[in-house]
């Protein structure tokens, strides 16, 4: 028998909520059935829009609408490593491919002076402003508010989301 496409899609959005929520879903009183397009974004850095979906900076209370259409994603991620910051903080460095590296740039000149999100598994982690046209495929994650435990399991689930390209 065929599962129809609307129960499908709910099973889906539990599963993937199942996946990214600590704690068993019970105990999340605010699940609402959502389209599963409308509900999940691919780990990747996005733009900000006024019109786009509303997340909570993790860790903040903060709340900015993401672009749903990504710039880059795990999958044009050509590397991860974990390294300590001049100032002494444990950061996460993503090398972006060539062709990441391209969409990269082309956004981030066309950003100057304004943030853009860093969404890994679902979580919005970071929000930095652009300062200049980022050449050369280099990005971060470099507030200071992960462990390195936390920052090597982003680099854990990035490397998943790359090898699964």
């Amino acid at each position: 028998m065929k599962t129809p496409a609307a129960i499908t899609s709910v099973l889906l959005l539990i599963s993937i909520l199942a996946c990214n929520e600590p704690g068993s879903l019970a105990n999340n009183a605010e699940l609402k059935p959502l389209r599963q397009a409308d509900s999940f974004f691919s780990t990747g850095w996005y733009r900000l829009a006024d019109n786009g979906r509303k997340m909570t900076l993790d860790r903040d209370t903060a709340v900015y609408f993401i672009d749903p259409q990504p710039i880059v994603i795990a999958r044009d991620i050509a590397e991860t490593e974990i390294y300590v910051s001049d100032e002494g903080d444990t950061c996460l460095a993503l090398m972006l491919d060539d062709d990441g590296a391209e969409r990269w740039a082309e956004a981030t000149e066309k950003l100057v002076g304004q943030k853009v999100a860093l969404i890994i598994n679902n979580r919005l982690v970071f929000t930095p402003e652009v300062v200049s046209r980022i050449d050369g495929g280099a990005s971060a994650l470099n507030n200071g508010v992960y462990s390195e435990k936390e920052l090597k399991e982003f680099k854990a689930q990035i490397d998943r989301e790359r090898e699964s390209k």
